[in-house]
């Protein structure tokens, strides 16, 4: 995940240091495509999100809203 799109991330802290871990370039847009393929074709029953940090909740909400898993 890019830290310049996922703010909610611990690696998007450049104070906070950890495992190690750096962000990727998968952005919220590519990560919605993602999501909405699956969704058209398969059943999704259950979905995680590990470590998140609420400080992009809207950003995410909107994304999530197109996923029928969170809108049914």
């Amino acid at each position: 995940m890019d830290e310049h799109c996922f703010h909610s991330t611990y690696f998007a802290n450049p104070e906070l240091v950890g495992d190690g871990a750096g962000g990727g370039k998968m952005t919220i847009e590519k990560l919605s495509e993602i999501l909405q393929y699956i969704q058209e074709n398969t059943g999704i029953i259950g979905f995680t999100i590990a470590e998140y940090l609420p400080f992009d909740e809207y950003r995410l909400h909107k994304m999530f809203s197109k996923i029928g898993l969170f809108s049914e």
